[in-house]
């Protein structure tokens, strides 16, 4: 399984491994999207940082996800309104409106080249369920003065995507791509360039907590970290010890091809990244003239084999009409389900934060925590949207040993809409 990612980006700069005791103000494990940019802001703030990663960077999720930096979050904002009330929800709303700003305003500053565009975005709808959901959804954003989603009929749909799959869809033109990977070794590029000490292949296995408080992280080569703040972004590679975290937050694996069109206008020329919540998630967009990159749910044991051919039927039956293809690049990611199909920063004990449970909505959000972790490790003012995500609950799933099945049912019936939505993008 080779990613189409991986194979088109090849990194300026290596990381390497710690072979040292080493000491740090603030150390980052993890070195995804929030970590690099936990380390990046740290950096520029003239903290010293070190950032821990236990393969090599950017390898999991970050640099292998669908490429779709969007607004909003996994559950529809009329969903958050109805369980925490239209502020809180109106809060959110701008929180990530201000995420995707960050990235956009980071690849500019720091000149990141990773084939960013406005692509705009469609949620799309398989039942009539989802088209009732997705038209509250627009009705919520325009009564709050958001009018930037229009509603695209079954023939918009048809003509506009190139499948009669759908019954209609919430198209937003504020909505970018981008090559993940390529944005991920820039901004670790940037934090390196700002002072950030960044090493690959250098696990952490224990963590003990010293009065001060501070911490020693040990690493899987017996090395001894020295930290004040300890920022956790491993996302679905749960910390060692962090048991509080087993029942709010599972990893799962969503699968992806890469298809070349033997005739280009097959499709669109300027298709949208799309995204829907049948019961595979499909989730596709448009990566150069000829190539689309298509993802979905591939069941456990299929992608052990290494087959994906169910992916592939799934591809056949969205777009019966595009004819001959080829398929180039297969494979697949973990990310992490949140119980609550939300993603958190909490405090895990006095000056340790963790930040995770995107639920396939992490790439704007991502780089947004971990500036916002930044912030908190430092003892600087964040804004009210970021008080109010704060302040959010996290309940533990109430049968934490059903949870596995449990979560591999919900991904795969889609019958949880229209109060979430939560689409697997990695």
């Amino acid at each position: 399984m080779t990613s189409f990612w991986a194979e088109a980006a090849e990194p300026q700069w290596t990381a390497s491994p710690l072979r040292e005791p080493l000491r740090c103000e603030v150390a980052v494990v993890g070195g995804g999207f929030t970590g690099l940019a936990s380390a990046y802001h740290l950096a520029r703030a003239g903290v010293d940082v070190g950032l821990f990663e236990a393969r090599e960077l950017v390898s999991g999720a970050s640099g292998q996800n669908g490429g779709q930096v969007l607004l909003g979050w996994p559950r529809d904002l009329t969903s958050l309104a109805h369980e925490w009330g239209d502020l809180v929800a109106e809060a959110l709303w701008t929180l990530s409106r201000r995420a995707v700003a960050r990235v956009a305003q980071l690849i500019d500053e720091e000149d990141i080249r990773c084939q960013w565009r406005q692509t705009g975005h469609v949620d799309a709808a398989t039942t009539s369920q989802e088209v009732d959901a997705l038209q509250a959804e627009r009705e919520w954003l325009i009564q709050h003065g958001h009018q930037t989603a229009v509603w695209w009929s079954a023939d918009a749909m048809r003509q506009r995507l190139g499948t009669p799959y759908y019954r209609g869809g919430l198209f937003d033109e504020q909505a970018w791509a981008f090559h993940p990977r390529q944005y991920g070794w820039g901004l670790a590029l940037a934090a390196r360039r700002h002072g950030a000490r960044l090493f690959s292949h250098t696990p952490i296995i224990r963590v003990v907590q010293h009065p001060g408080p501070t911490y020693e992280l040990v690493t899987g080569s017996g090395f001894s970290i020295q930290a004040k703040h300890v920022l956790w972004a491993t996302n679905g590679y749960l910390p060692p010890g962090a048991h509080w975290l087993r029942g709010r937050i599972v990893p799962v694996y969503s699968a992806q091809i890469a298809v070349q069109l033997a005739e280009p206008s097959a499709l669109p020329l300027d298709l949208p990244t799309v995204s829907d919540t049948s019961p595979e998630y499909h989730y596709f967009s448009r990566v150069g003239p000829d190539l689309v990159i298509f993802g979905g749910r591939l069941e456990t044991h299929a992608r052990r084999q290494g087959d994906f051919s169910p992916l592939e039927d799934q591809w056949r039956q969205l777009f019966p009409t595009v004819g001959s293809v080829r398929v180039t690049h297969r494979w697949a990611g973990r990310i992490a389900l949140s119980q609550d199909f939300m993603p958190h920063i909490v405090q895990w004990a006095p000056g340790c934060w963790f930040a995770g449970g995107y639920t396939g909505h992490g790439a704007a959000l991502s780089t947004e925590f971990g500036a916002i972790m930044a912030t908190l490790a430092t003892g600087g003012h964040v804004p009210g949207e970021v008080e109010t995500l704060l302040k959010l609950p996290w309940r533990p799933l109430r049968f934490r040993r059903h949870w596995r099945p449990g979560a591999r049912a919900t991904i795969g019936d889609g019958r949880h809409a229209p109060l979430v939505r939560a689409t697997i993008r990695v």
